[in-house]
C-alpha cells in the first residue's frame, strides 16, 4: 500500500519541497529507519484585532520500516508533536502481505484519499486547503490494492474514517479508483462511508482529484462532495486547484485556490495561497507561506523548516 496521497511522479518531478523518499537508513538486512523533524512561524492577522506571532516545533517523526523474506512486511510510524503535553504516538502501524501486484494490510494505516498530503514532506505550502477535512483520516480495520500498471484499486474496511473510534458498531469504508492513462497524468476517485450512530446518520464524502505533470510545471485539481458531514443536513461542496512551478534545483513556487460553500450558507469558504521554497540540501528545505482567506477576511504568513533523514 502507497501511503503518499499523491503519486511518486508527482513528487519526483519537484525533487524539492515535497519528497517521495528518505534515507532509509539500514539497521540489519530486515529493518529500516527514516524520519523527519518539521518548525514553522506563523503570524496572523485578523480583520478585527490585534496581529498574533507565535513559533513552534510542530512534528518529529521516526519511521520503522520491516521486510520478512519476499511477501511480508511492516511499517510503524511514531511521531511527536509540539504540544504542550509532549504528545508522543504511534501515528500508523500495520502489517502488509504482497503477491505480485496484490496487497493486503492490517492494523492501523493513513487514508488513501486526498490530493494534499496528512505529512509536510507531502505538501507544497504550510497551510491546508479548505475541504481537507473531507479526507479520510489515520483509519484502523484491513484494506486491499491492486494495481497494474495504468489501472489501480483500492479499498479498506475500518473502525472509523474520521473520529478514530475502535467502535466496530460504527464502521467506515472507503474505496477508491486510480487510473495513469499517459504519462505525467493521475487520476484518483474515491468514496468515503461512516454510520455513525450517535447522530443517527450516515456521513459520506466523494473525493476526486487530477494531476498533471510536464517537465517542471505541475497542475492539479480537487472536487469533494460532503454529505450529512458531521450531522444529518449538513452538506458540502469543495475543492481547490494549485500550481507548482520547479524554477530551478533549489527554487520552486505554489499557487493554491481552495473553497467549500456548506448548504444554507449566504457565501463560500474560499482562500489563495502563494508559497516559494527554497531547498538547502536534498533533505531540508525552507518555505514561506501567504495566504488571505477571503471571506473571513484574515491573512496569514508563515515559515516552515523541515528535515529528513
Amino acid at each position: 500500500m502507497k501511503n503518499l496521497k499523491k503519486s511518486s511522479l508527482t513528487l519526483m518531478a519537484l525533487g524539492l519541497c515535497a519528497t517521495s523518499s528518505f534515507a532509509d537508513l539500514k539497521l540489519d538486512s530486515n529493518l529500516t529507519i527514516n524520519g523527519f523533524l518539521d518548525m514553522s512561524t506563523v503570524y496572523t492577522k485578523p480583520n478585527v484585532g490585534k496581529a498574533t506571532t507565535t513559533a513552534s516545533f510542530d512534528q518529529f517523526e521516526v519511521d520503522f520500516m520491516y521486510k520478512y523474506g519476499d511477501h511480508i512486511s511492516a511499517r510503524a510510524d511514531i511521531n511527536s508533536t509540539g504540544d504542550s503535553l509532549g504528545t508522543v504516538k504511534a501515528e500508523q502501524a500495520y502489517a502488509t502481505y504482497t503477491m505480485g501486484s496484490t496487497s493486503v494490510s492490517v492494523g492501523k494505516f493513513r487514508s488513501a484519499t486526498g490530493w494534499e498530503s496528512a505529512e509536510p514532506t507531502g505538501t507544497y505550502q504550510f497551510s491546508y486547503n479548505n475541504s481537507v477535512m473531507a479526507y479520510g483520516g489515520y483509519i484502523t480495520g484491513i484494506n486491499a490494492a491492486y494495481s497494474a500498471g495504468m489501472f489501480g484499486i483500492y479499498g479498506a474496511l475500518v473502525t472509523s474514517e474520521w473520529y478514530g473510534d475502535n467502535d466496530i458498531s460504527s464502521p467506515g469504508a472507503e474505496i477508491q479508483v486510480s487510473l495513469m492513462p499517459v504519462t505525467g497524468v493521475t487520476a484518483k476517485v474515491a468514496y468515503l462511508y461512516e454510520k455513525v450512530d450517535a447522530g443517527n446518520f450516515n456521513q459520506q464524502v466523494i473525493n476526486a482529484w487530477v494531476s498533471y505533470v510536464m517537465g517542471p510545471m505541475t497542475l492539479a485539481v480537487e472536487y469533494n462532495m460532503l454529505k450529512d458531514f458531521g450531522a444529518k443536513g449538513a452538506d458540502a461542496n469543495g475543492g481547490l486547484a494549485t500550481a507548482i512551478y520547479k524554477f530551478t534545483d533549489k527554487v520552486a513556487g505554489t499557487v493554491r485556490y481552495s473553497t467549500i460553500k456548506w448548504k444554507g450558507a449566504a457565501k463560500a469558504n474560499s482562500e489563495v495561497t502563494v508559497s516559494p521554497c527554497y531547498s538547502i540540501a536534498s533533505n531540508w528545505w525552507v518555505l514561506a507561506e501567504a495566504r488571505r482567506d477571503i471571506d473571513a477576511k484574515i491573512t496569514t504568513g508563515a515559515l516552515e523548516t523541515t528535515f529528513t533523514f
